[in-house]
Parts: C-alpha cells; structure tokens; sequence
C-alpha cells in the first residue's frame, strides 16, 4: 500500500503495469454461481457475526473479550474481502488489469486483516494458557488497560503487512487471490511474499503447540477435580 500510495495509482508501480498484459477473460456468466454464493455466504456470516460481536463488547472488562473483540473486527474486514470483494468479482470474471485500483487496495487490506487475526488468535490462545497455568501474569498483561496496549501488536502487525508488503491480487480465470498479477510472463518469484510465508508457517506451529499444551494443562485440572481427597491420617503416613 505504500507503494500505491508514493506512485498514485497500481498501475503506475513497477511490475503492476498493464500494458503488456492480455488477460484470459473468461465468460461473466460462468462465474455467476460462484461469484453469488461467495456474496450471499459473506452476508450470511457478517449477520451472525453482528450480534456475537456486541456480546464481546458488552463483556469487554475481560480480558478474553477484549481480545476476541478485536478478532471479530479484523475477521470481519477479511471476510468483507475474501467473500464478498471476491464474489463481485467473479460475478463480473474480472481479473486485475480490469479493475487495478479496487484489486490492489482490496488485496491489501485483506492480507492485513488475515495476518492481525493470525496474531490475535495466538494472544487469545497464550492468555487462555497463562489464565490456567499463571493467573499472576493475566493480572501483569492482561489487566485493564494492560489489554489494550498488548492488542496493539497485532494491529501494528497487520498495518505492516497492509502497507509495507506486496498485496494479494484477484483472478477470476483461477478464482482466486494470489501475489502474481499476471502482468508479466515467468516473474511470478518477484512478487513473492516472504513474510506472509513465515506468518503462515509460524502460525500453524505457535498454535498447535499452543493448543496441544493447552488441552495437557485442562487434562491435568480434570485429573485433579476428580481425584479422591486424602484424608489427614491418609497425608501424614504418605508424608
């Protein structure tokens, strides 16, 4: 994005011109089931999302609802992208050459709401833990205030991948998102995404290890609850 912004419009950046490029355009009307589905399936999750989201807020002097308050809005922004930029645009099979601008800015904003939701899910998941294993460091982090200076990692998070790396780009030809405009043959590599890589690498191991620990840690609150207390004579012959 902040090349758009320094070069005024997408086509104008390196690599993002359109004046070699011939697209494939496929018929609007093969797309047009597609396209409705992803448009109605969009509005459908945005309504149930609405009255979820006013339970966070209203519950938001905790800690976990503050952070899935926040969850529930970048997710918002990335379906507002993923179903319903997209099902337009493949209503029309527009790829993007025919609508640069709106493609580039979408793109952009798509790929930073889903990585500030990647980061928010491990924030949730680590004060879940830290709830169960260390309730004095949810009082350090997590407390007031505390929670909303610690949620601005992930938003800081999802502004640099927003302005500062290269955005995801429509093709209706393979309905889709990818960091390859199609706008010069065989440079797919130079548009590649390195962070967003690592984002997805390290998400799918921070939050199975996250999670298989947590699972571990309420196995291990069960395993107590239920285990028989022992009586005074019982502790003083074991002791």
């Amino acid at each position: 994005m902040n090349r758009y912004l320094y070069y005024g419009s997408a086509v104008d950046i390196p690599g993002y011109n359109c004046s070699d490029y011939q697209p494939l355009h496929p018929n609007p009307n093969s797309k047009m089931l597609t396209g409705t589905i992803d448009v109605v399936y969009g509005f459908v999750v945005l309504f149930l999302y609405a009255p979820t989201m006013i339970v966070f807020y209203k519950q938001s002097r905790l800690a976990c609802f503050k952070i899935m308050f926040l969850l529930a809005i970048v997710d918002m922004g990335a379906i507002f992208i993923n179903s319903l930029a997209t099902g337009v645009l493949l209503v029309h099979g527009a790829s993007f050459c025919d609508y640069p601008n709106f493609i580039y800015i979408s793109g952009a904003i798509g790929l930073g709401c889903w990585c500030s939701a990647c980061f928010t899910c491990l924030i949730l998941a680590l004060n879940r833990i830290l709830d169960m294993v260390c309730p004095l460091m949810v009082k350090v982090y997590f407390r007031g205030y505390r929670t909303t200076i610690v949620l601005m990692a992930p938003v800081l998070y999802g502004l640099f991948f927003m302005f500062f790396t290269p955005p995801v780009i429509f093709s209706a030809e393979h309905q889709t998102w990818f960091f390859d405009p199609r706008t010069r043959q065989g440079k797919s590599h130079e548009y590649s995404n390195i962070p967003h890589t690592v984002n997805n690498f390290s998400l799918v191991f921070l939050t199975c290890f996250l999670y298989i620990f947590f699972c571990f840690k309420v196995r291990r609150q069960f395993q107590k609850s239920f285990r028989p207390k022992r009586t005074a004579r019982q502790r003083q012959v074991c002791t």
